[in-house]
């Protein structure tokens, strides 16, 4: 396309190919069945970055938050609870509480936590345990 600039950014590491584009193109472009060219999802490499054991909490955390976020967009939209997923009824089976997932899909969203975690800590940030107890994320009268 032309006169579209790319958007890439520079990623700790990775020099001006961020994503591993220069690798694809070299394969060639990839087809679906009907022809397409497919999508080939391109997320930040994090496989080296160690996350130290005392994040692992916060990893639980951010993936039931992140479940609940997703639940309550789609309860917005007008989905329900139901044993099928049904785009039509609106009806999906993982509208449940994050402790009634089944351990596949409680892993699931603790790998998006996870690979969050790593590309924060990739980037340079800091992450620690607080010093003192968390906040209840319940207790509305807290100060943030």
């Amino acid at each position: 396309m032309e006169g579209v600039r790319s958007r890439r950014r520079r990623h700790p590491g990775r020099g001006s190919d961020p994503v591993g584009l220069a690798q694809s193109a070299q394969e060639g472009p990839l087809k679906d069945r009907a022809g397409r060219r497919a999508w080939t999802p391109p997320p930040v490499r994090t496989e080296d970055v160690k996350v130290p054991e005392s994040l692992y909490a916060l990893i639980e955390v951010l993936a039931e938050n992140a479940h609940d976020n997703w639940a309550r967009q789609r309860l917005s939209e007008g989905w329900r609870f139901g044993r099928r997923r049904s785009d039509r009824k609106r009806t999906h089976p993982l509208l449940v509480p994050y402790g009634e997932l089944s351990h596949e899909e409680q892993q699931a969203d603790r790998l998006l936590a996870l690979e969050t975690v790593k590309l924060i800590l990739l980037y340079g940030y800091a992450l620690q345990e607080p010093q003192t107890a968390p906040l209840d994320p319940d207790d509305t009268s807290a100060e943030r």
